[in-house]
């Protein structure tokens, strides 16, 4: 029998899944076009495998995050919302080649500090 995974898990994992979500999301932008049509747009993004893999990510993180949320309340869980900012920051330094001003990395230490704190409060 498998063991049920801790609420807060369940949260962590379904920051993960939107914060890659975000990379995917924007790794499907290239394919629109400033003068296509509405439609064509849309269409050219409904079959991108990109576009595709974010949403599947979206769906999987509501599960996860209403899985986590059955335990946890949620004005405990949602602060971890932020910590996407710091996961997706990181994954387009990393998959996209964007750049992380000391600015931002001050930012990231702030959030990260206050989640150690609500997360032992």
């Amino acid at each position: 029998m498998l063991a049920t995974p801790s609420p807060l898990l369940l949260i962590l994992l379904s920051v993960l899944c939107t914060s890659v979500a975000q990379v995917a999301l924007k790794l499907a932008v290239p394919v629109i076009r400033a003068s296509d049509p509405f439609l064509m747009t849309v269409l050219r993004l409904s079959t991108h495998p990109w576009l595709i893999v974010g949403i599947c990510l979206y769906l999987l993180a509501l599960g996860l995050w209403i899985a986590g949320l059955k335990e946890l309340p949620v004005s405990y869980a949602y602060p971890f919302v932020a910590l996407g900012v710091v996961l997706v920051t990181l994954f387009s330094w990393i998959f996209l080649s964007e750049s992380i001003h000391a600015g931002r990395i001050a930012g990231m230490s702030l959030i990260v500090a206050g989640l150690l704190i609500v997360s032992r409060t």
